[in-house]
């Protein structure tokens, strides 16, 4: 049985995108996040297009 996120999927889109604008220190403040929360979500988002893009599957 796996926990329940805090986070929906549409705020770690949006927190995403903003990261793609501004650091993440303002973007951490702005949606009330922790910072290595939004790091986080950014590694993790790196982490999913790598193993699209060489599909390793």
């Amino acid at each position: 049985m796996s926990r329940k996120s805090k986070y929906s999927a549409e705020q770690k889109l949006a927190i995403l995108n903003e990261l793609t604008r501004s650091n993440i220190s303002e973007v951490a403040k702005m949606y009330v996040v922790g910072k290595k929360t939004a790091l986080y979500f950014l590694l993790c988002n790196d982490i999913t297009s790598l193993h699209s893009f060489f599909d390793l599957s």
